[in-house]
């Protein structure tokens, strides 16, 4: 696999990650009594992800992505 297409890979994986932390992020506010700490765990997770993704679309040819 070239690399523009395993950096593209990568960064779908991780915008799937990201909607996944956000639904299990929206399914505990929905309980009577959240743990906003592992609410806190999925948020700095997804930024993380976020940065990842930036990093990764840093490395493809411009307007490729």
């Amino acid at each position: 696999m070239g690399k523009n297409k395993h950096n593209r890979k990568v960064i779908a994986t991780n915008q799937l990650r990201i909607e996944e932390h956000r639904q299990k992020i929206e399914g505990e506010l929905m309980k009577p009594q959240p743990d906003y700490g592992l609410i806190e765990y999925w948020l700095n997770e997804i930024r993380a992800f976020e940065a990842a993704i930036v990093r990764r679309q840093k490395r493809l040819p411009r307007g490729k992505v």
